[in-house]
């Protein structure tokens, strides 16, 4: 049920960037990167193991989940400087322009922007990318064990508190707890830390006979969004609004993602549904400010996306023309992709079973009849946990989608 909390977080990526730019955009962003920790932790743990040839195979999903539709959209992006000039894009979003240096090149290819706050490294063709430079780096250190284990994990979750802490104590802007790499790693450390509080039988028990419906959880999440805009939009400040909405809504995504994993699904929708929410999410993520571009300049003939009754009108018709794009996209290249990531998949799954122990030799009959039946029984054993494997990886997110606010008024303002 993870597709449908992802494409829920995007829609508020969405309206965020297009309509309103207030507050949603980081919690949905650090909701992307609490689900990034667990489900990375999981893959890397349950799928592909932290041998040099399992961190490959994942590094190599990796890539070919997230670059392929991201070229694409580059490649949108530059169509639309050539058809609307450089200057319209500009005006629309500030970041999309044509790329000058070699280094602009280096970083826009790679889909990293490097600096302490990514958000301010330009030109980004795809604007909201600088958080998936983020990713990258989590997804890197996961992979390279920082959450292989329980205590390494507290201590990865205990130095990212101390982070915020000092944040707070130095009285630095809000803008150094949310688009440095250093601030991600709250979200991540507690995203990894579900991953071995799931395996506690109490938690889970706990979780499967009293706690609430996941619905019920998505349900708060999106009412302390929709408090925190309205009582923004009365106030005009948000600053003291911003810190404690924002902290509940990582209590809620703790929550509602520990529901999920311990098997309560969402009511509302059924595993196809979910799992093609979840595969729009990222397209929705790549392409709204483009779409949102096109969308606002036919039908206001000008770059537009403001909280206004034309924004609502350019956010709608944004969404229903990212739903066509992003079917077209499922179907043309992610689809087939697909289909080479899971022979990935399968065939580390199948290295890791072929290299299961064989059985000690004393425990052997003189006859041959149990070493015969070890070596039936075993691979069989070997392939039905490959195939669990492989079926909770599928569930992996392999996106970020990400709000994107100027870095001097994270609460409340947009770039």
């Amino acid at each position: 049920m993870f597709g449908s909390v992802r494409f829920v977080l995007a829609l508020m990526v969405v309206f965020h960037h297009l309509f309103l730019p207030v507050l949603i955009g980081p919690f949905a962003v650090f909701g992307f990167y609490m689900m990034s920790g667990y489900l990375m932790n999981l893959v890397m743990h349950e799928s592909y193991g932290f041998s040099l040839r399992g961190r490959l195979s994942f590094a190599l999903n990796r890539f070919l989940r997230l670059y392929p539709q991201y070229w694409f959209s580059c490649l949108f992006s530059i169509f639309l400087i050539a058809w609307l000039g450089e200057e319209l894009t500009k005006t629309y979003h500030h970041s999309i322009y044509r790329p000058a240096e070699l280094t602009d090149y280096i970083f826009n290819l790679l889909m990293i922007f490097p600096g302490w706050y990514p958000v301010d490294v330009n030109p980004r063709l795809v604007p909201p990318t600088w958080a998936i430079t983020v990713e990258l780096f989590f997804y890197a250190t996961i992979c390279m064990g920082i959450a292989k284990t329980a205590a390494r994990t507290l201590v990865w979750f205990l130095v990212s508190v101390a982070y915020f802490a000092v944040s707070y104590q130095m009285n630095w802007p809000d803008a150094d707890r949310y688009f440095p790499i250093p601030a991600a790693s709250l979200p991540f450390s507690i995203g990894a830390a579900l991953y071995f509080l799931s395996k506690h039988g109490a938690i889970t028990n706990f979780f499967k006979t009293y706690s609430p419906s996941s619905d019920f959880y998505l349900s708060i999440l999106l009412i302390n969004a929709a408090f925190s805009v309205a009582l923004t939009k009365l106030n005009g400040d948000s600053a003291s609004i911003g810190d404690i909405a924002f902290y509940i809504n990582l209590l809620v995504c703790f929550l509602l993602y520990l529901n999920i994993i311990n098997g309560r699904t969402l009511g509302v929708v059924n595993k196809f549904v979910d799992k093609l929410l979840g595969d729009l999410s990222y397209p929705f993520y790549l392409l709204h400010w483009q779409v949102g571009l096109v969308a606002s300049y036919f039908l206001f003939s000008k770059p537009l996306h403001e909280f206004s009754l034309n924004g609502l009108i350019s956010v709608s018709a944004s969404i229903i023309l990212l739903f066509v794009i992003s079917l077209g996209l499922i179907a043309l290249i992610d689809k087939p992709i697909q289909l080479l990531r899971a022979k990935i998949k399968k065939r580390h799954s199948d290295s890791r079973a072929s290299g299961y122990p064989l059985p000690r030799r004393e425990s052997i009959s003189p006859s041959g009849q149990d070493l015969r039946q070890e070596l039936a029984a075993r691979p069989a054993k070997c392939a039905m946990q490959a195939d669990l494997q492989q079926f909770r990886a599928d569930g992996e997110p392999d996106f970020m989608t990400s709000g994107e606010l100027s870095n001097d008024k994270f609460r409340g303002g947009t770039d």
